[in-house]
């Protein structure tokens, strides 16, 4: 087949471009095709408008039209998104790296693989595994031949009370494609009321931007660790997460993980007193969010260190004097806002994030300098 053999030549990616809307955010789909343009684009509408919110109508529709393409992928964006002028060009550059993968450009602040954006930021990898319930799809790219599968896929096997994201995560399973995020992101997503009934979901903006259109992208892909650090912006818990054994019944408190790596709970509450008296905006950090909040927040960073420097000691060199890396800054100043948005204002921790980061950077250094994590299973709840 002529698109499969093109997948082999990565310098020759054409993609075609679908844009999902519902009729009452035509004008903000529209917006988004002058942005692409004179790129050629498609508007994939629901057709049922006045059906149950659902997000799988207009996606069967925007995959459907990949059977109309000439191209060697099918890039699906969400109405709700901001792209830069280059975006299309960009694109294609990323796909050209994963040219077999399914490739997002975006993934929301609070999410686990947004914390494994975090670690490619300091690594400096340039993409990472999908590690969500989902494959994010505000912006994703897949090669057409599967784009074309998934589009039979959504017609035969959609689930009436699965969320689009849900059944691209299922396809890509069913076939073993791999799924990144781009480090960094190239979209961001808008706030503006949900369709489907996503607002209790707070702010979901991107874990990081890319800052200027001369950032060049490279291949690699970060390899996770099998812990992962995470803060449920769904319960304000702070756990860690073994990726081997990803159920709820097995996350461990984040603090019972610290205990047993070497970081007690008086260093726990010590270190978080000292950083927050540090802190310029210490007393009004501490007052805009609950007791167990910031520290669920800060044994969160302190996880983060001693996990990463475990696993790629190299990325928590000095991290002290990086915080100037534009990449960096955004990615540690997304943290607090991305996973606390739904209980403590998250445009107060956006604006201030950058001495946030700094904050949390503290965190993290003392998880590298104090933590031995056991990378190879969880302690006991």
């Amino acid at each position: 087949m002529e698109t499969e053999s093109k997948l082999h030549h990565w310098s020759v990616v054409d993609l075609s471009i679908s844009i999902m809307t519902h009729p009452k955010r035509r004008d903000a789909a529209e917006a988004i095709a002058d942005r692409v343009r004179p790129h050629p684009v498609r508007l994939a509408i629901d057709p049922q408008p006045d059906g149950p919110p659902t997000a799988l109508r207009s996606a069967t529709v925007a995959f459907q039209q990949a059977r109309e393409a000439d191209s060697t992928h099918h890039l699906l964006l969400q109405d709700d998104i901001e792209v830069p002028e280059d975006f299309v060009e960009a694109a294609r550059r990323s796909v050209e790296l994963h040219p077999s993968s399914a490739v997002s450009l975006y993934v929301e602040w609070g999410s686990r693989t947004a914390t494994l954006a975090r670690m490619a930021a300091l690594s400096g990898d340039h993409a990472v595994p999908v590690v969500n319930p989902y494959v994010p799809t505000s912006a994703v790219a897949i090669p057409h031949h599967h784009a074309i599968d998934f589009a039979t896929f959504l017609e035969c096997q959609a689930r009436a009370d699965e969320a689009d994201d849900e059944a691209l995560l299922r396809f890509v399973h069913s076939r073993a494609i791999e799924t990144v995020v781009m480090v960094p992101n190239l979209v961001e997503h808008r706030s503006v009321p949900s369709i489907v009934g996503n607002d209790e979901h707070g702010l979901r903006r991107s874990v990081c931007l890319r800052h200027s259109p001369a950032f060049e992208y490279n291949d690699s892909i970060l390899t996770p660790p099998r812990l992962i650090p995470h803060l449920a912006w769904t319960t304000g818990h702070a756990v860690i997460v073994d990726l081997a054994n990803d159920v709820p019944a097995n996350h461990v408190p984040t603090a019972t993980a610290l205990a047993q790596w070497g970081i007690s709970e008086r260093t726990v509450r010590t270190s978080l007193s000292e950083a927050v008296s540090a802190f310029d905006k210490g007393e009004h950090l501490a007052a805009c969010m609950s007791g167990q909040h910031l520290q669920d927040l800060w044994v969160t960073a302190i996880a983060f260190g001693a996990i990463l420097h475990e696993h790629r000691p190299e990325a928590m060199h000095k991290l002290d004097s990086r915080h100037e890396d534009p990449l960096v800054a955004h990615a540690l100043g997304t943290f607090a806002p991305g996973v606390l948005r739904n209980f403590v204002d998250a445009a107060t921790l956006w604006e201030w994030r950058s001495d946030i980061a700094s904050f949390l950077a503290a965190g993290m250094e003392i998880g590298a300098a104090e933590g031995q994590p056991n990378m190879e299973s969880l302690p006991a709840a």
